[in-house]
């Protein structure tokens, strides 16, 4: 384990008042956690002053993939 990230452990363990294995078991359960499945949006934006070629609608993704792939 690298110096540094020994003494923020110390420091966070006196702060916290608990035993440093309490700490580093706590943050590594944290980081150890499967990720959140959320729902993810991302936000299309046609280049300025272009708009999208007719019958391409950006919320569809199938569609852009047949779109792309000549279909």
């Amino acid at each position: 384990m690298d110096d540094g990230v020994f003494d923020q452990l110390r420091r966070r363990a006196t702060r916290e008042r608990r035993p440093m294995k309490d700490v580093v078991n706590a943050l590594l359960r944290e980081a150890l956690k499967p990720a959140k499945a959320g729902h993810y949006r991302f936000d299309w934006k046609p280049a300025k002053g272009r708009g999208l070629q007719p019958g391409v609608s950006l919320d569809d993704r199938k569609s852009l993939w047949d779109l792309m792939d000549g279909r």
